[in-house]
């Protein structure tokens, strides 16, 4: 049995031609949809951080430290901090390139440094 389909100057003529037409419709279909989908440039990215513990502010709960580029973090909860500690933190980069902006996770403690001044 054969199936005659016009379709403007086209003539399909057997179900091998009508699912390959199908198909290769269904294709331009999903190709011309992905042209105009783009990634989102903006995911949030993780990345560790080591500091050094510059100030313990107890009145405040709040522990500043400070990276190997001069940057200061804060983060609260004192607990058992002291000034010289070694602090990893892991940091989220708040889907920008500026540091400014990123924002500490969490941190633990990773250790004391004598003369972290010198560096």
């Amino acid at each position: 049995m054969s199936i005659i389909i016009n379709v403007g100057e086209i003539q399909i003529q057997n179900k091998k031609e009508i699912f390959k037409m199908f198909g290769l419709t269904i294709s331009a279909i999903v190709a011309t949809a992905s042209l105009f989908t783009s990634i989102p440039q903006n995911e949030m990215g993780f990345y560790p951080m080591t500091t050094v513990v510059t100030d313990v502010n107890y009145d405040t709960d709040e522990v500043t430290c400070t990276d190997f580029n001069g940057n200061d973090w804060v983060f609260t909860g004192c607990e058992d901090w002291l000034e010289g500690d070694i602090c990893s933190m892991i940091m989220c980069d708040n889907g920008s390139e500026i540091i400014y902006d990123d924002i500490i996770i969490s941190e633990h403690y990773d250790g004391w440094f004598d003369g972290w001044e010198k560096y």
